[in-house]
């Protein structure tokens, strides 16, 4: 009755341990089930209330269950006479002994190797040993209710069959309309995906659009789906290469292929991979500031292991993207109809951009237990010297997580602590950058005297100019006269002003 049990890694996609209880049962690609699944999860979660209980879908004669926990997929495959209520306790069983003998605990912490999930084996054949004998009497006493219920509709009258018959069919047309609609959304997504650079995406979708059309009995058009997801992974396992749209030096148009220093596969310095990784994806973004900071760390990472000509390699690269960056400043320039500076691009300075010695790191080096932990805190400072303030808190999140793993909780309230302290400095910029554009805080035509509207106009002028002290005086001196009106309306207006001037006064550290 079960035949098949797969446990797949919610986030990779990857099966990390597979068993046939079934000599019959055809073998399936497990990378290719994996993905084929874990698609069919976030797909039911994107298009419905999608909790963590059990869930099913029907292929032929087969019946594949599914259930997650924050981590992993445990997908169960029987015979088609299986249902929900018989198969919960055995999966809920199988998701309990994963966790208690400390597997998940495993995954959370992406272990890779999947051989470690081999000793599992032994504890789910007792599951399915005893989930046999169950589902048997259970099945067995079933069966004699359908065989019943077959014999039942005969002695019916044959217009209440006609009835039930073509209910029946129009009830299939609905199901099969609803199917080939989503199969087809599936199908544009993924080529959109393709379009747009997201083979993983592309993988997830031909995936869907595979399972829906082996549900609707279309194997030719399934394969086709298996096929692309299968040119798909040969994409993704080769060197990571992106394309970008820019210009050469003649400000001409053109598609530019960027490819990684090296491999990532191939850094074992985790620091340098971090580095690499996030100056690859800030030039794919076009956050060329922050895309040459990062070259620039990863280039004295690779002096400080004597590695110079990948050194070279990194400081090369960024001389590139100072060109791109001139280039497509000049293009827009030239686009709005503006004048174009004819100066050659001059070359770029790596030393302008920050030095990794000369970033302070927030815990000392020999309180740092491991490297993993030393690259996001270096990443971290070097976020914040570039004035990146989300990207570094996603490090010091990071550090943060690691360190608690290490029980180290002192180390790990200092990151919170500096995570803290950047969202109030994002929360600051906002408030800023939304003073700064000099928007009445109430409306001033309300106002007919013309000494207190002349205070307003002045702070509102000094806002614009980032004058925040000399700004709030002038709240204050508007509110001073507003609150000697006797009009309920001035002398709300005069707290508006006086709430203002305590803002400007705060944020004058800022500026």
């Amino acid at each position: 009755m079960i035949n098949n049990i797969w446990i797949i890694n919610k986030t990779t996609s990857v099966c990390l341990l597979q068993k046939s209880y079934e000599n019959q049962t055809k073998q399936l690609d497990n990378d290719l089930f994996s993905g084929f699944m874990t698609a069919i999860f976030n797909f039911s979660k994107e298009i419905s209330d999608f909790g963590e209980s059990v869930h099913s879908i029907s292929m032929g004669r087969t019946k594949f269950f599914y259930q997650s926990t924050e981590n992993i997929i445990v997908v169960v495959s029987t015979d088609r006479r299986i249902n929900e209520i018989l198969i919960e306790p055995v999966m809920e069983r199988i998701i309990t002994e994963f966790q208690k003998k400390g597997y998940e605990a495993l995954v959370t912490k992406r272990v890779q190797e999947i051989g470690l999930f081999e000793d599992f084996k032994a504890p789910l054949d007792n599951i399915v040993h005893d989930a046999e004998k169950t589902l048997g009497s259970l099945i067995t006493e079933e069966d004699a209710y359908i065989i019943e219920q077959k014999i039942s509709p005969q002695q019916r009258s044959p217009i209440l069959k006609a009835v039930q018959a073509s209910a029946r069919t129009e009830t299939e047309k609905a199901e099969l309309q609803a199917l080939e609609e989503n199969v087809i959304e599936a199908i544009e997504n993924a080529e959109q995906a393709i379009s747009e650079g997201d083979i993983q995406g592309s993988i997830i979708y031909y995936g869907v659009a595979a399972g829906l059309f082996q549900r609707l009995g279309e194997n030719e058009k399934a394969e086709l789906c298996n096929n692309m997801i299968r040119q798909a992974k040969e994409v993704l396992s080769k060197q990571e290469a992106k394309v970008i749209f820019t210009f050469d030096e003649r400000l001409n148009p053109i598609i530019q292929e960027l490819n990684p220093i090296l491999p990532f596969e191939l850094i074992q310095d985790l620091q340098l991979k971090e580095s690499l990784q996030l100056a690859f994806n800030a030039e794919l973004n076009r956050n060329y500031g922050e895309a040459m900071a990062f070259y620039r760390s990863a280039a004295n990472r690779f002096l400080e292991l004597n590695e110079s000509q990948l050194a070279e390699k990194c400081n090369e690269r960024i001389q590139q993207i100072f060109k791109r960056q001139q280039y497509e400043e000049k293009a827009a320039i030239a686009t709005m109809g503006g004048e174009v500076n004819q100066t050659p691009v001059e070359y770029f300075d790596p030393a302008m951009t920050p030095e990794p010695t000369e970033l302070k790191l927030l815990i000392p080096e020999e309180k740092i237990p491991d490297e993993e932990i030393k690259a996001y805190l270096m990443n971290g400072a070097l976020s914040e010297s570039i004035n990146s303030p989300e990207k570094a808190i996603s490090f010091y999140v990071e550090a943060a997580n690691k360190f608690r793993f290490y029980e180290d909780e002192h180390n790990a309230s200092l990151c919170q602590v500096k995570i803290d302290e950047l969202r109030e400095k994002i929360n600051v910029q906002q408030q800023i950058s939304e003073i700064a554009q000099g928007k009445e805080i109430f409306p001033y035509k309300d106002i007919a005297e013309a000494k207190i509207l002349k205070q307003l106009k002045s702070a509102q002028e000094l806002e614009k100019e980032f004058k925040f002290s000399q700004a709030a005086l002038k709240y204050n001196l508007a509110s001073g006269m507003l609150s000697l009106k006797k009009d309920k309306k001035m002398k709300k207006y005069a707290k508006i002003c006086t709430e203002r001037a305590k803002i400007l006064t705060r944020l004058k550290e800022y500026v």
